[in-house]
């Protein structure tokens, strides 16, 4: 099987078809990979803080997305209308965020 290459915290992640599920109230959930930051949208709005002068080195990646890296892992979110999800990167793949990774994504926010 072909193995993607490493991609290093500063180089865009390659782009990734996301699978999404529909909640109740018509919005789009990711899920797979995806986590819920638990940061409702009067708590944190990607779209502001992210291109700020106090949030450095995040780039958007796609429709309300964002990359970054928080400590020496880099991290997608997605602003939706309930909640912040998140992804983490691992070898050029998205990977399910461990709890201390969840925990240090709220710390960064």
């Amino acid at each position: 099987a072909d193995v993607p290459p490493p991609h290093s915290s500063t180089e865009h992640p390659p782009a990734v078809k996301s699978e999404t599920a529909e909640s109740a109230d018509g919005e789009d959930i990711p899920f797979g990979c995806w986590e819920a930051l638990g940061a409702a949208p009067a708590e944190l709005q990607c779209d502001v803080t992210l291109v700020c002068g106090q949030s450095f080195r995040w780039r958007e990646t796609g429709e309300r997305e964002w990359t970054g890296v928080v400590g020496d892992v880099m991290v997608s979110v997605r602003q939706r209308p309930s909640d912040v999800w998140l992804c983490a990167w691992h070898g050029g793949a998205q990977i399910k965020p461990s709890p201390d990774l969840i925990a240090a994504v709220r710390d960064y926010f």
